[in-house]
């Protein structure tokens, strides 16, 4: 059963986090890691924003960062604004074994709201 008041992440934009978790270096570049989908995400966020679209397009559901601040911070310092890349980064500090963890809690949320995770991309070739 989904949770009815949190968006799922909408089908172009699983897409691209498939694509990107399965060829991170396509996307991101040179790196490819947290900080560099960091970087995408507010990108992403931004344009979205700019052009008004930013209620039809869902790139990471609501909540994704209290979930990810009631796992790792206790109570009290889960309340400040951190944010989830920091907050994933405290956790594992390499870029690409943090990007990979990313992709772990994603998951988790998403199944926890009762989602589908990201899928395996498809790859055309």
């Amino acid at each position: 059963m989904t949770n009815s008041t949190i968006k799922d992440i909408t089908p172009k934009e699983r897409e691209l986090l498939s694509f990107i978790r399965k060829y991170p270096g396509m996307p991101l570049g040179q790196g490819a890691g947290l900080a560099e989908l960091e970087a995408l995400a507010f990108g992403y966020s931004a344009a979205l924003t700019n052009t008004g679209t930013q209620s039809t397009f869902v790139f990471l559901p609501d909540g994704f960062n209290e979930h990810i601040a009631n796992k790792y911070l206790d109570k009290a310092v889960a309340k400040q604004p951190i944010g989830l890349f920091n907050m994933i980064r405290m956790q594992e500090k390499d870029n690409r074994k943090a990007l990979t963890l990313f992709f772990s809690l994603l998951d988790e949320y998403l199944v926890h709201l009762g989602y589908e995770p990201i899928p395996e991309y498809k790859s055309l070739f």
